[in-house]
């Protein structure tokens, strides 16, 4: 999905938060990708899950100084594991 929005050349940079490494090694050759492969482990509930690398990802770029309190974020995730079930489009404001 990352690599899908980067072909619309977006003004900020895309955090692609992934669990596979080889997911992280291919996002990095795409325009505006910020690659993070994420090792916490796998919660059993497939959206607790989603939210922690969320939260990830926000912490990641408040340390790099992307990000900071009061931006708003666009986050695109599945509803549910695997491939091909990207669905669920939000707005997020950075606490």
């Amino acid at each position: 999905t990352a690599h899908l929005i980067s072909k619309y050349r977006p003004r900020c940079p895309i955090l692609c938060v992934t669990r596979e490494a080889v997911t992280a090694r291919q996002a990095q050759v795409y325009r505006a990708i910020i690659a993070i492969h994420f090792t916490d482990e796998k919660k059993s509930d497939f959206m607790e899950d989603v939210k922690t690398r969320i939260d990830y990802a926000i912490n990641f770029g408040k340390k790099k100084e992307i990000l900071s309190n009061g931006n708003i974020i666009i986050t695109v995730t599945g509803s549910r594991p695997g491939k091909g079930g990207t669905d669920t489009i939000r707005v997020i404001n950075v606490q």
